[in-house]
């Protein structure tokens, strides 16, 4: 399937950095973002479903049929945070906004971590490219601020934390993977430029985005444990997430 029409043209932006300079990299994704919903504006297709953004918790899966670690991590982490009613997942971003019948892009957790501050965390165990996965929390990250920029789009109003997230004073982009999935690449490069682009980004505005690759602590590897044991460790592993490091 073709890229979303929202987001045409990212990857060739992304894939085109030189020495990764990040303010003109995160402005170049934005700029991008934004001519793309003006011109499915203008072909009247720029519509948004009530369903974008929306706040639900589901940890449900079938357990007995449903391998995908990234599946299993994401549900039992709900799961364990269900209680707390501060965790979502699988969070649509752009239902409507297409043309013909792409399919609508979800962040696979939100967290809210303090009264006016949300983390959108792109959660990944089998694949083992650092860099997609930043572009992928990136684009959800800049339609978040399409829907700032547009308040008309926001329509969704099934819950209160969907209003307090568009409230936010600090939303936090995540990568968050087990530390193995880091071992290949130098992720850590691009993560400080990509700081500097939102500083750049949004020098003007009242909220700040900012973004970091983690990982779950060292001894976390979903893809070789049982489910009872996921279900054991996962917990400690989710409190001792953290930034990527470099032995």
């Amino acid at each position: 399937m073709s890229e979303q029409d929202l987001y045409r043209d990212l990857r060739r932006i992304w894939n085109l950095r030189t020495e990764f300079n990040g303010p003109k990299v995160i402005k170049d994704l934005d700029d991008q973002i934004a001519d793309n919903y003006q011109r499915l504006k203008e072909m009247d297709r720029a519509g948004s479903s009530s369903e974008n953004w929306r706040w639900y918790a589901n940890s449900d899966y079938d357990r007995a049929k449903n391998r995908s670690p990234e599946t299993i991590v994401e549900r039992e982490i709900i799961g364990l945070t269900q209680a707390l009613g501060t965790w979502a997942n699988q969070v649509p971003v752009n239902s409507g906004i297409s043309e013909g019948n792409n399919q609508p892009s979800h962040i696979d957790l939100v967290h809210r971590t303090t009264e006016r501050t949300f983390e959108l965390i792109e959660l990944k165990i089998d694949s083992k490219d650092p860099y997609e996965a930043a572009l992928q929390i990136l684009r959800y990250g800049l339609t978040y601020r399409l829907f700032r920029r547009v308040p008309t789009l926001l329509r969704s109003k099934q819950h209160s934390l969907t209003k307090k997230l568009f409230e936010a004073s600090h939303i936090h982009l995540r990568v968050l993977a087990p530390a193995e999935y880091y071992r290949q690449g130098n992720a850590e490069t691009i993560e400080p430029a990509l700081r500097e682009g939102f500083e750049h980004l949004l020098k003007d505005e009242d909220w700040k985005m900012d973004f970091a690759f983690l990982q779950f602590p060292d001894w976390f590897r979903p893809k070789s444990l049982e489910l009872t044991e996921i279900r054991q460790t996962l917990e400690l592993a989710l409190v001792g997430r953290g930034p990527l490091r470099r032995d």
